[in-house]
């Protein structure tokens, strides 16, 4: 947690991170992850390569946003995909044919506004034969797990449409190591004209412009994030 809010400060990648401080992105991820834990000294080494300090909370000793922003955005949508919490296709196998669209912090990644993504949120449209495909898929996956919020704990459980509207209009969902949340909306909610292309499939997601944060920092990268397509946008129709 303190080395992915470590990268959130610094608007860093784990690749990048990894290539400052002179270790593997795959070390990055299994220490984000909780696979393995740094030592006291690697963990200096790596906030300093965030440009980092530790006091009573992390404080950036240098930012460039507009610099991340530009640099987010000339990444390969493929390369952004590290920077959720699993990796997408685990989702989209189970969303497959399914009305969806990415929304909050990973649609604003997938679109090149470097934020922090700690859970992927999709909205699902709420019919039958949508829930009752999604439940079927779900059950079938095996790498799905369900947030019980009365036990805090997560269950494998076998979802139906009635499940999975009792529970909601919002579930938690722990796929593989990270966690998605499900939103039920009216199917209208659904249709958008953005798409972005993710292992050769076309992706829904809400439109940077739509997209709200909670949260100051990222509040602020989009806002930039913005204005500087905008920019981008007005010079490139002259």
């Amino acid at each position: 947690m303190l080395l992915r809010q470590a990268r959130s400060h610094a608007l860093l990648s784990q690749s990048e991170l990894g290539e400052r401080a002179g270790v593997a992105r795959s070390v990055i991820a299994d220490y984000e992850r909780g696979r393995n834990s740094p030592t006291v000294r690697q963990l200096d080494r790596l906030l300093a390569a965030a440009g980092l300090l530790v006091a009573v909370q992390l404080k950036p000793l240098s930012a460039d946003l507009d610099t991340a922003i530009r640099r987010c955005l000339a990444r390969p949508v493929a390369d952004r995909l590290f920077e959720l919490p699993f990796h997408l296709g685990a989702l989209l196998r189970i969303l497959a044919g399914v009305p969806y669209r990415i929304e909050g912090a990973a649609a604003a990644l997938l679109q090149g506004a470097p934020v922090p993504v700690p859970a992927v949120d999709v909205a699902i449209a709420d019919t039958d034969p949508v829930l009752n495909t999604l439940a079927r898929r779900i059950g079938e996956a095996g790498y799905i797990w369900f947030w019980v919020a009365e036990d805090h704990r997560w269950q494998m459980i076998k979802p139906t449409a009635a499940l999975l509207r009792e529970r909601g209009p919002v579930t938690r969902w722990r796929v593989v190591v990270g966690e998605a949340r499900l939103r039920l909306v009216h199917p209208t909610e659904i249709s958008t004209g953005i798409c972005v292309e993710v292992d050769g499939e076309r992706v829904p997601v809400l439109g940077l412009w739509q997209l709200e944060a909670t949260d100051e920092q990222s509040r602020a990268i989009l806002a930039r994030s913005r204005q500087l397509l905008g920019e981008a946008a007005a010079g490139g129709s002259h």
